[in-house]
């Protein structure tokens, strides 16, 4: 079809214009480094005296200074509107309530077990809606609209790279190795043959899981899945142009080629989702001039149609009690656990980052993993946040879903200044976001040629980034400028890649998987998508009279927004980024002084490591006084440890299971035996589903003379285990069901075993 033709906007030739396109820079090129990067909050390995030395990547310390520096943009913005009278802010009613979900996060640090994960969840939110307002200021016209959506297709060219790269260098490298040093590997990380851990770590190796950049292969499937619907608008505005040209044939191909990734991550969802998003675009091409004279209708009936699905998907599982395919079972078990932990903490929840904590005592028998998320995150924040938590959630989505497809007069539409030309801007986004990967990424105290691959491997990135963007955003090689014009099935993209991510996580938990950078990108997409259908503030002050109105900061505000703004990032660099970087270091010099056999130094640095940590840090805690148990310190100071651990973070049963057999440890354990049953009393309640447990609690009863109480948990143990399904992994071998079986007998005189 035609492009509409509308009249130049204005230039925004202001001098402090500059601010802006900075920000813009930073911008993206902060959300290209935190979906290229690995991040976790913990290493998931327990290091021990002697262990190997495994490259450490993105922990807790770079995640909180990256989130600090996402809040640059955020900055530069409202310094903009401190100097530049002319400039003004949108206000948009989804920012107060994105920006009230995210204070009531940080609160709940207050009331959560697990503090030290509430406050870096909480770190992680606030610079994810910072990036969203950002976007929504900065992405307000038609050029800024074409990079974003090459910055995001290069992010697509990149994904496509490195799952190849792994699926066909790295994995069979990977496999190979194991097979040669597979007992090796197994007893560096302390883990018996045959055990769940060991079957699970080998299973992912046999089958290949690409996780990508993500922890979870769904989150790196869902994160491919949006930027290849980025491409399908590519596509589509090439054909409203009646182009089929360079670009036109790039982003085919690279969509093709992410379809082919998002086959070796074997998630259901998003074989899916792209023909869902294939059918929305024909859809919209059709009904395109309808929606426009009918937006409040339309929007209406497609919510009200999204809630229909929802209501019948639920009536499904309550009526037959699963639903249909095995995959969508196992989440309705999770969803089923899930609503009775959330009625159990209905009106707070359990804070931020701490489901996996509570989830294990509503887990269902049947379900055997033991997740972090349920899988749906309108549960997440039910269960988090509680009733207070999903009415933020419920009132941001809604207005961010009317904010992104009401009506714009494409006429409203300012031009940005020119800037950069286009090849040099790109360049400049994914030089910046090489650099962030690198410094964060890369564990510069391997050996060279670990690192020096990892060079090599983020320099081809950055250049297939490069070439995959360029393609797409200017015409030739001699364009100096980005194309001006309308183009609006790049933003009808946008929009159905917002829809893509938010329908994943109604199965899956990529945006708040333990890497970030799922969320950043789903908030870099809809931020732009909210900027677009946003009209432009008019000229001079207008006072702030309400929410559902385009807020404009009064003049009289706009001297001191900024400085607040700046004073507040200043302060939190001081209370928790500097605070949690210190922590961090003390930890990980402590994890290098116990592979060192210097188990003492080691518990003295992360005693330290909590001393300056923003919050008490349990793990912190349990670390220190396990590497007091490999130095030999005197059991008061272990056991004085142990009880500070738990006090930190008192639903977790590690501390206590770790306390529990500390004290069986001992000479004199049987006038411990009173603390010892606590214990393992406190790790079964928690943990009621868990058969290791009850075996373990049995064989400690046994020790301590209690046969009856022994031979109860036993039969809990073999129960719990016959409700397992037959194909599970964690369900016990026919040799290990004879040995729990033949406990039982020895304990009741060879009575009957019983379930």
């Amino acid at each position: 079809m035609p492009m509409p033709t509308t009249p130049p906007a204005p230039i925004d030739d202001s001098p402090w214009a500059w601010l802006t396109r900075a920000a813009m820079a930073i911008l993206l090129a902060l959300v290209v480094a935190r979906a290229t990067t690995m991040e976790y909050l913990r290493d998931p390995l327990q290091v021990m005296p002697g262990a190997g030395v495994i490259p450490r990547g993105v922990g807790a310390a770079a995640g909180v200074l990256l989130d600090w520096l996402c809040l640059t943009p955020v900055i530069l913005v409202l310094t903009r509107r401190t100097l530049d009278r002319d400039f003004r802010l949108r206000g948009m009613a989804s920012h107060l309530s994105a920006a009230t979900l995210a204070i009531w996060v940080a609160i709940s640090v207050a009331w959560s077990s697990d503090r030290f994960a509430a406050m870096m969840g909480a770190s992680h939110w606030i610079a994810a809606i910072g990036i969203l307002w950002a976007a929504s200021q900065l992405i307000d016209d038609w050029r800024r609209l074409r990079v974003t959506t090459a910055v995001l297709f290069g992010l697509l060219a990149v994904f496509v790279a490195h799952g190849a790269i792994f699926q066909y260098v790295e994995l069979p490298d990977l496999q190979r190795s194991y097979a040669k040093d597979r007992t090796q590997i197994l007893a560096e990380r302390h883990w018996e043959e045959g055990s769940y851990a060991a079957r699970q770590f080998e299973n992912r190796i046999v089958h290949g899981d690409m996780a990508g950049f993500s922890a979870s292969p769904n989150t790196f499937a869902a994160v491919l899945a949006a930027t290849l619907v980025i491409a399908l608008g590519l596509m589509a505005q090439r054909l409203s142009e009646r182009r089929i040209d360079a670009a036109f044939g790039v982003a085919g191909l690279f969509a093709l080629a992410g379809s082919g990734i998002i086959v070796f991550t074997r998630s259901k969802t998003a074989y899916v989702t792209p023909v869902l998003a294939v059918g929305a675009l024909v859809g919209l091409y059709w009904t395109r001039h309808w929606l426009a004279r009918h937006a409040k209708p339309a929007f209406w009936i497609g919510l009200a149609g999204v809630i229909l699905i929802f209501g019948a998907v639920v009536a499904y599982g309550l009526h037959f009690g699963t639903l249909p395919s095995d995959s969508l079972s196992f989440r309705w078990r999770y969803w089923v656990a899930a609503w009775h932990l959330f009625e159990a903490h209905p009106l707070l929840g359990v804070g931020w980052n701490n489901f996996g904590e509570h989830y294990l005592r509503f887990r269902l028998p049947v379900a055997a993993e033991e997740i972090q998320d349920p899988h749906n995150f309108i549960l997440r924040i039910l269960t988090e946040l509680g009733i207070v938590g999903g009415l933020l959630l419920a009132a941001w989505l809604g207005r961010l879903a009317w904010e992104t497809t009401r009506p714009r007069p494409i006429s409203e539409a300012r031009q940005a200044p020119a800037g950069f030309p286009p090849l040099t801007g790109l360049a400049i986004i994914g030089t910046m976001a090489l650099i962030v990967t690198v410094l964060a990424g890369i564990d510069f105290d391997q050996p060279w040629g670990y690192w020096t691959f990892e060079l090599l491997r983020r320099g081809l990135y950055f250049c297939v980034f490069l070439v995959a963007g360029a393609l797409v955003l200017v015409e030739s090689l001699t364009e100096k400028q980005v194309d001006p014009r309308p183009s609006p099935w790049l933003l009808y993209g946008l929009i159905l890649s917002a829809g893509v991510m938010l329908l994943h996580n109604l199965v899956d938990f990529s945006l708040f998987d333990t890497s970030p950078g799922a969320m950043f990108v789903f908030m870099l997409i809809a931020g732009g998508a909210v900027g677009m259908r946003t009209p432009e503030p008019m000229a001079g002050p207008r006072p702030m009279a309400s929410s559902l109105a385009p807020a404009i900061a009064p003049r009289r505000m706009a001297s001191w927004i900024a400085p607040a703004a700046g004073l507040a990032w200043l302060t939190a660099a001081g209370v928790v980024v500097v605070p949690v970087m210190l922590a961090e270091s003390a930890a990980q010099g402590a994890d290098q002084s116990l592979r060192e056999n210097r188990p003492a130094e080691a518990a003295a640095m992360l005693l330290d490591a909590d001393a300056r940590s923003p919050v008490h840090n349990g793990d912190y805690l349990r670390r220190a006084a396990v590497a007091a148990i490999f130095a030999q310190s005197p059991p008061p100071r272990v056991l004085d440890l142990l009880d500070r651990a738990i006090v930190a973070d008192p639903a977790r049963i590690e501390a206590s299971l770790t306390r529990a057999r500390f004290r069986l440890s001992l000479p004199d354990f049987r006038d411990h035996a009173e603390a010892i049953v606590a214990d393992f009393a406190f790790a079964a309640d928690a943990n009621p589903n868990d058969v290791t447990i009850h075996e373990d609690f049995g064989d400690v009863l046994t020790r301590l003379g209690r046969p009856a109480e022994a031979a109860r948990q036993y039969r809990l143990a073999l129960r719990y285990n016959d409700l397992l399904p037959a194909d599970e992994p964690k369900r016990l071998a026919p040799q290990r069901l004879r040995e729990l079986e033949g406990k039982v007998a020895s304990v009741t005189g060879g009575g009957e075993i019983g379930r």
